[in-house]
Formats: structure tokens, C-alpha cells, sequence
């Protein structure tokens, strides 16, 4: 069993190290298993094979051998399948493939030998295995340098034993919304936040960009589209906003049986997807119909729900996997002909179960709801939220689009100054209206320990009074702000003494902010 949680990216070893602690004798970090893949068994290889590519040979020789590696590694591939497995005996009749044997100390023998072995122990990052009883039960151990604990099974096979494992995983949304928290003074109520007007109304338009899981213009037309209008029509969404149920057209399905409830009504299986309007989006609702309809039993069920026929298989698994769905399939129609239900109306209904994605459902309302939190404070909270979001952008194209949005959100952006930014943007209260001021390192080229050394100057001996006061209290031997920092910061304005110039800076630009359109 698997079972994925999300933490505070920041706070999530503080999880791993209570599960540990509290379930001692009983649990242990998972390890991880580096194996040999073609490019990094034969950079390997090469190295002792009299092909290598560093500091050893020169600049003409380095090329050659790069090249003749690319050209090996391409052949390496040609004998590889779909699951990466290696067709050894093709590989070593091919006549150039004995040639390279030849000339680089027998290369594909010790590839072959090698292929898909162990090449380093790791940990996963995330995994922490939990047993019923003694770990040792179930697992040999090993132990580090510092005294931490790990199953000698990795992931898949530590799944494969019965064993739980739990994922703890890091959000950085939880980041921002315990943000949003302590800078408001304000805890979602859930309860009312799902009902309140104004936060349905933004998922009724379509207008979530910044919203977690939400932000694409492919699932904010979506909403708009199935005419999302309460948090039900929220989770599908979310559920739904997959490759996979893109690509099978769900979320039109789901658009025309909400617009036409009475024919959705006649479905075979629609009391087990009324919330859905008959359409079959959760892991849940198939197995429901596979026990309710179709008698089967819920390990049964389960099988049925995992199933996946769109992933690329060898022919092997391949022909294993239909014969499976066979056998879950006649279980099926046995079930559902004894509960009433005709052959064909069986075999349509069994067919839709299959046939249809399946998310979990658990999953999907856990995400809703943060997008729901998301959204109650993008509402209730634009300047707070656009803080945020500036606080905790990935890139500089993110950082722009959260501006011009926090800009049509009503909020005036100021931008970096030497005397007003800090390191990272920040809230600023300018002639009693609390306005975004964006911070010196969010300039290009100046980083943060450029950033962090002006705004300690400024707080420990006062603000810069002129630019001559600046470059003699920043500027000096081994300091960080450069001459090009330097020449950054007047380059945009930022070491600017005539408040008149910098004014006319921030309206021109919030004025551009206003007029760009962003996806």
C-alpha cells in the first residue's frame, strides 16, 4: 500500500522523524537502488576501455572518443525493448558492435555483464516503510554513519511484501498558504469557504490563475466549460485536469450530461455517479459499480479499478494483462446477469468502467480544498495573496505574470529601490495605502548576497542619502556589490536620489503591467 502526503516542503523531515521515532522497531527510511543505464554504463566503461573524456587526452582526441561514445551508446539502444530490456544475443552477433569489442578492450561484454546491475545505494527521498510487526519480519536492514535506518528492499519491492509506505512529500503551497495564515490573521473555515459566493463565482469564470492546480488555461476553461458551480464541480475539475482524461475527452462528457441530467439519468450505473452527473471520473465510483452491479469482490473490484491498458507494454505483459481484464471481465458479467442485469447491459456497463479514467477521489477533494483556501484569500485577500505568490515565484516569467496580475488585481507594484526593497518583495504602507515592493534581488544579475549586504547596511546605519553615500558605505574590497551590480542597479532605477524620476519609473510601469495579457 502507498499513501502520499503533503507537507511544508521546508518542515517535512520534522514528519519523518516522528514516524520513525514513534514507531521504532516497526519502521525505517527506504533505499533506493541506482541501476546501470546505457549513457551512464558507458561513460563508465569508456574510461577504462581507452575512451576517455577528461583532463587525460587533448582537444582534437576528447572530441574523437565523445563522438565514438555517442555512436556506441546509439547502438546500445538498438537492442534495448520497450521496457529496456537488452536482446543480448542479437547485440553480440552484430559485426560492428564485435568490431568496437575489438578495438576497446571487449566494451559490450562487460556492458552486457553490467547492464542494469546496481551501480550506486541511495535513499528515497521521500519514503518511509511501516510494519505491523517487527520490521526485521519483513526486511533486512542497514544502517548508515549516522545511526538511520533502511530497508534493504526499495520501493517497489517493499510494496510488494504487504508493507505500508508513506510518501512524505513536500508542497510548497502549504508554504504559502501557513503564510497567508500568519500575515492575515485569517484560518479558512472550509465549511464556509466551499459555500461562500464570491470564491465559487472566481471557479465560475475561470478566474484561478494562481490558484493551486488551477493556474493552466487549459482546466480554467474547463470550468467555464462544465459550468462549474459548486465545490463538487471544483474536485471534477481537479480530478479531471489530466493527460489522461484530456486525451478521452472527459471533461465534455462530464460538460453535456450536466446540461442534459435527464438522459445522463438513464445510465446503467448513474445512482454511483449522480455527484458526477453519470460520468465515471473516480477510482472509487469503479469500484462501487465493479461490487454493487457487478458482484465482485472488493480485492476484485480493486484490480479492476488499477487497470490500465494505455500504457506501453511488451507483448508479454501485454497478452498477460488481457487475459486479466478477461477474467475480471467474466466475474463481471456473472455478477451483474445474477443481480438482473441482461449479457449485453453487463457487458456496456463493465465496458464503461474499464474503459474510463479513474482518479481518486480522496486525492482530488485534498487538492480542491487548497485550491479553495487559495482561492477564499485571492478574494478576500488580492494584496496578500500577489505577495505571496511574488515571495515564491520558480523564474523571472513567473515572477512578471504574478505582477500584472497582482496589477489588475488593483494593487500598485513598486518597483526595487535601494532605500525601500528589501531582499525579496515585500508589503510597503505608502501614504497609508499598503502597496507590493518588489525586492533587489528580484533584479536580473543581482543576487542575494548582493541584495542582503545593501538592506543590512541600510537598517544598521540608515538610508542611503545619495548616490556617492551609497557607493562608499557598498562599495569596497571583497564586497559583493560589484561594478556591476552597481551598474545594474542605475541601469533600472533603482539607485535613483530624484523621487520625482523613480515615481514616473513605478506609473509607467504599473500602467504597462495593466495593458499585458498573460496565459
Amino acid at each position: 500500500m502507498d499513501i502520499d502526503l503533503d507537507f511544508e516542503t521546508a518542515r517535512r523531515h520534522e514528519v519523518i522523524e516522528y514516524i520513525i521515532n514513534k514507531y521504532e522497531g516497526h519502521t525505517a527510511r527506504i533505499v533506493s537502488y541506482g541501476l546501470y543505464k546505457v549513457d551512464n554504463l558507458i561513460n563508465d566503461l569508456a574510461k577504462v576501455c581507452g575512451l576517455p573524456t577528461d583532463k587525460t587526452v587533448d582537444g582534437e582526441q576528447k572530441a574523437s572518443n565523445e563522438r565514438t561514445i555517442k555512436q556506441i551508446k546509439s547502438l546500445c539502444n538498438k537492442y534495448l525493448d520497450s521496457d529496456s530490456n537488452l536482446d543480448l544475443d542479437a547485440m553480440l552477433e552484430d559485426k560492428e558492435i564485435q568490431m568496437y569489442n575489438k578495438e576497446y578492450d571487449n566494451i559490450f561484454i562487460h556492458f552486457s555483464k553490467l547492464y542494469q546491475k546496481v551501480r550506486y545505494i541511495g535513499t528515497h527521498a521521500a519514503g518511509v516503510a511501516v510494519t505491523g510487526g517487527d520490521i526485521l519480519d519483513y526486511t533486512a536492514l542497514k544502517m548508515d554513519k549516522e545511526g538511520n535506518v533502511y530497508t534493504n528492499y526499495d520501493l517497489n519491492d517493499i510494496e510488494a511484501i504487504g508493507v505500508i509506505k508513506f510518501d512524505i512529500l513536500g508542497l510548497q503551497t502549504m508554504e504559502e498558504i501557513g503564510e497567508l495564515r500568519e500575515l492575515t490573521g485569517v484560518t479558512v473555515d472550509y465549511d464556509k469557504a466551499i459555500e461562500d459566493k464570491d470564491v465559487l463565482e472566481a471557479f465560475h469564470k475561470g478566474d484561478t490563475q494562481g490558484v493551486f492546480q488551477f493556474d493552466k488555461k487549459t482546466v480554467r476553461n474547463m470550468l467555464v466549460d462544465i459550468n462549474c458551480t459548486d465545490f463538487n464541480d471544483v474536485v471534477a475539475a481537479n480530478a479531471m485536469n489530466r493527460p489522461a482524461a484530456l486525451s478521452t475527452h472527459m471533461p465534455e462528457q462530464y460538460a453535456d450530461n450536466k446540461s442534459n441530467i435527464e438522459t445522463a439519468k438513464e445510465l446503467l450505473y448513474y445512482d454511483y455517479t449522480k455527484e458526477t452527473y453519470g460520468t465515471i471520473i473516480y477510482q472509487e465510483q469503479v469500484q462501487q459499480i465493479c461490487v454493487y452491479l457487478g458482484g465482485m469482490e472488493w480485492t476484485d473490484a480493486d484490480k479492476v479499478m488499477k487497470m490500465d491498458g494505455s500504457k506501453a507494454m511488451s507483448p508479454e505483459k501485454r497478452e498477460k494483462f488481457n487475459q486479466t481484464k478477461k477474467e475480471l471481465h467474466d466475474i463481471f458479467v456473472k455478477g451483474a446477469m445474477s443481480n438482473g442485469f441482461k449479457r449485453d447491459e453487463a457487458e456496456q456497463i463493465f465496458s464503461s468502467a474499464t474503459d474510463m479514467y479513474g482518479f481518486n477521489k480522496g486525492h482530488a477533494v485534498g487538492y480542491a480544498l487548497l485550491a479553495v483556501e487559495e482561492m477564499f484569500y485571492k478574494v478576500h485577500y488580492p494584496l496578500h495573496f500577489w505577495f505571496g505568490k511574488l515571495k515564491y515565484a520558480p523564474n523571472d516569467d513567473t515572477y512578471y505574470k504574478c505582477c500584472v496580475l497582482a496589477a489588475k488585481a488593483g494593487n500598485v507594484v513598486f518597483l526595487p529601490h535601494i532605500n525601500y526593497s528589501d531582499v525579496k518583495t515585500r508589503i510597503r504602507k505608502v501614504e497609508g495605502e499598503y502597496c507590493l515592493q518588489q525586492g533587489l534581488s528580484d533584479i536580473k544579475g543581482i543576487g542575494e548576497k548582493a541584495a542582503l549586504q545593501i538592506v543590512e547596511e541600510r537598517k544598521k546605519n540608515g538610508i542611503f542619502t545619495s548616490y556617492d553615500n551609497f557607493y562608499d558605505r557598498t562599495h569596497f574590497k571583497g564586497s559583493a556589490v560589484n561594478i556591476g551590480v552597481l551598474s545594474k542597479l542605475k541601469e533600472c532605477g533603482a539607485a535613483t536620489f530624484d523621487k520625482k524620476e523613480y515615481i514616473s519609473r513605478v506609473t509607467k510601469y504599473n500602467s504597462t503591467l495593466l495593458c499585458r495579457e498573460v496565459n
